[in-house]
């Protein structure tokens, strides 16, 4: 995962291309190829989410260009308010590398 964010980050024909909306609901939220992406953040500019799992798991993965920042994080556990517990960690430290 290390080297597909470093991949993700790096400024290529390939990764715009993979970055591109395809589908725009306003002007904070689109669907890319693979990516949901968020806009018009104040902190983080626009970065890139995906959110996937199995049974028993849970994974998310963000690409944030502003600060050259990837996070990966993965759970064991999989469970009706999981995503949300991913989501409010992550936020916790993009909170604090921002504040840097």
């Amino acid at each position: 995962m290390v080297k597909y964010i470093k991949f993700q980050l790096k400024n290529n024909e390939i990764v715009a291309e993979s970055h591109k909306t395809i589908v725009k609901f306003d002007n904070e939220f689109s669907i890319g190829y693979f990516w949901n992406i968020a806009t018009d953040d104040k902190k983080l500019g626009t970065f890139y989410i995906h959110h996937g799992g199995v049974p028993r798991s849970q994974c998310y993965i963000y690409i944030v260009p502003k600060y050259d920042l990837g996070a990966f994080i993965i759970t064991n556990q999989s469970g009706t308010d999981t995503a949300k517990v991913m989501e409010d960690a992550l936020n916790e430290i993009f909170e604090k590398i921002t504040i840097l």
